[in-house]
């Protein structure tokens, strides 16, 4: 509890609470790169997914250090590995899904646009169905972005959209022990060799001015 001197020499009462916070290894995937049970639900077969180029993953850890140092939040340890981001992120649960959410819509949005995503066609894959009397298989085909449903292109609004660069969903680990905290720091900062990639001499740069320390994530707020 915070006692705050008003204007007229009263105290104004402001409760405020210590967060509960807790470690999570969260991991989201570009578009259509991993099956799920909804695509297979539907018949839908991802196509071929292309990994990211050095210079995007290195222009979406920009933004990612940019929400980071703006929303001043925790994060230990973080990588770009191609087809998928980790982040090992300190904070609330009820925090996680909007945090995480911001980074997918800000990276996206970004990358979308500086590699002019947002005009031209999308390429859309079915998988097999019953087909009509007299309808013609459906296959790869690329369809013009003015065809795909709206929230490829505007919302109600009319405020243009861009198409989705990340899986709808992310995956979410809670952290309760220092030993995985520590084993999944490693993971994660391994994780480009794990796959077979170079190590990027300027995303680890950009990652030194926003990963902090176990001991500072874990300090105390409110």
């Amino acid at each position: 509890m915070v006692l705050n001197r008003g204007a007229l020499g009263k105290y104004d009462v402001i409760i405020s609470y210590e967060k509960k916070k807790k470690a999570w290894h969260v991991t989201t995937a570009l578009h259509n790169s991993r099956y799920s049970q909804r695509m297979f639900d539907n018949h839908v077969r991802p196509g071929a997914v292309i990994p990211l180029e050095e210079k995007d993953e290195i222009l979406i850890t920009g933004v990612v250090a940019d929400i980071v140092k703006e929303d001043n939040l925790n994060v230990i340890e973080y990588n770009m590995c191609g087809d998928h981001m980790h982040l090992l992120i300190v904070c609330e649960k009820e925090e996680l899904s909007k945090i995480v959410g911001k980074i997918k819509a800000k990276s996206g949005r970004k990358y979308n646009i500086e590699n002019g995503i947002n005009k031209g066609t999308c390429p859309l894959v079915l998988g097999e169905r019953p087909l009509v009397l007299g309808e013609r298989p459906l296959v790869r085909e690329e369809y013009p972005l003015e065809k795909l449903p709206s929230k490829n292109i505007e919302n109600n609004t009319g405020k243009k959209k861009y198409n989705s660069l990340w899986t709808q969903k992310f995956g979410k680990s809670e952290i309760r022990d220092e030993r995985y905290l520590n084993n999944a720091i490693a993971y994660i900062r391994d994780n480009r060799i794990k796959h077979h990639l170079s190590r990027s001499e300027r995303i680890e740069e950009i990652k030194k001015e926003f990963l902090c320390t176990k001991e500072q994530a874990f300090r105390t707020e409110y």
